[in-house]
């Protein structure tokens, strides 16, 4: 099979394709809107930089502050993409559930691609949406990252565009995603293991100023298997992760800046930034251990913490459920609504969390994710009875 021909195994591929080289014949404005968190971001750098490798020029690039706005579609930046006169909007790293707004957009005559490698539901949303692990899609590997699957389209749009090694670019940024978005890597077959092999040989040769500037100040002659991510010292990945957070300045400009003296000064930010973040997750990793301690037998962990540093909640969830191979859910109030509270959950093999909260939605403002990982929202009146809900699935299942 040729690599067009399983490309195309993609379901809606050749369709987004044909839509944004449309858009590049009629001199369209293109938006690219992408997540904070380092795949997303990754993802959206690579599709940003592609676009203008095949000819795009004032690209809307659209990368919110998700700890205070929520992810998704929000606002402002919604009414900043139809103040742009934007025709074609590509969202990386989201979307699949995104169905109000996604119909939104339509009406407003906003076409809508979907770049997203999260789990979907019976209703899709409307627009062309790039996503393995919806029905009908034929392509054999299914656990991409965000960034993953960006790559994919690049890869296609290079195909179209007469340049089929322009993804190559890209293999550090993808590097970075796939470690950073813990998806499958292990397997033979493993399309992220094939990808980090071929990464991992050209990320040291980097030209990205601000990616050679942060290893510096980490420490690391250059980047390894051993250094890119580890739980609990300075790791690479991890100082990207908590100062995708941060948001004083983003990832993107870490990966696209040219300005050596303040790529430095970032990078050393970062560090300390870092150091911080690290420090207060495992306090509240150690509450959350307590807690297990107290209630061994409740089959999950319910934590409530108010820590004033971004990623805590969600890093904490995920280390949890590495050591302790138990369900956790966390939340904190919201930065935006102080009636609200947003959380992250996070669950070992076996546990499917998008089925859990199916199960308690009607007390939740909002949710999505993965079967192991997944985001939520709930009004603190809510609270109660959404643990109550939670209760009765876990008793349900021992």
């Amino acid at each position: 099979m040729t690599i067009t021909k399983k490309l195309y195994l993609i379901k809606n591929l050749k369709k987004a394709v044909e839509r944004v080289m449309l858009a590049k014949k009629k001199n369209e404005k293109i938006a690219v809107w992408g997540d904070y968190d380092p795949d997303g971001t990754c993802g959206a750098t690579i599709l940003y930089e592609a676009l203008e490798a095949i000819g795009f020029k004032n690209i809307l690039l659209i990368l919110p502050d998700n700890e205070k706005y929520g992810r998704g579609f929000t606002e402002p930046s919604i009414s900043k993409v139809l103040k742009n006169k934007t025709k074609l909007l590509i969202a990386v790293d989201f979307g699949t559930t995104e169905f109000d707004q996604a119909k939104y957009f339509k009406k407003k005559g906003v076409d809508l691609i979907i770049l997203d490698h999260h789990l979907t539901r019976k209703q899709l949303p409307q627009g062309i949406l790039i996503n393995v692990k919806q029905k009908g899609d034929r392509y054999p590997f299914k656990e991409f990252s965000g960034a993953g699957i960006a790559l994919k389209f690049v890869q296609a749009l290079g195909v179209a565009c007469g340049k089929s090694n322009l993804w190559k670019q890209w293999l550090d940024l993808v590097t970075i995603a796939i470690v950073a978005d813990r998806v499958e890597r292990y397997s033979k077959k493993s399309e992220n293991l094939s990808l980090l092999n071929q990464g991992f040989k050209v990320f040291n040769k980097t030209s990205r100023l601000g990616i050679k500037m942060l290893l510096r100040e980490l420490h690391f002659k250059k980047l390894t298997r051993q250094n890119i991510y580890h739980p609990f010292k300075r790791s690479f990945v991890e100082a990207l992760e908590l100062w995708g957070s941060h948001r004083e300045t983003s990832l993107f400009k870490i990966f696209t800046g040219t300005d050596k003296k303040e790529l430095q000064v970032v990078a050393k930010k970062m560090v300390k930034v870092s150091d911080a973040i690290r420090k207060e997750t495992l306090r509240v990793f150690h509450e959350a251990e307590q807690h297990l301690k107290k209630h061994p037998n409740d089959g999950f962990v319910f934590l409530q913490h108010e820590s004033k540093l971004p990623t805590v909640t969600s890093r904490t969830a995920g280390l949890f459920k590495d050591m302790h191979a138990v369900p956790i859910f966390i939340v904190k109030t919201s930065k935006l609504d102080k009636r609200l509270l947003r959380g992250s959950a996070r669950a070992p093999d076996g546990v499917n969390l998008v089925e859990v909260l199916d199960h308690c939605k009607k007390y939740l403002k909002n949710y999505g994710g993965h079967k192991p990982a997944a985001g939520f929202a709930l009004y603190k009146e809510n609270l109660n009875d959404f643990k109550g809900c939670l209760e009765k699935y876990f008793n349900q299942k021992i």
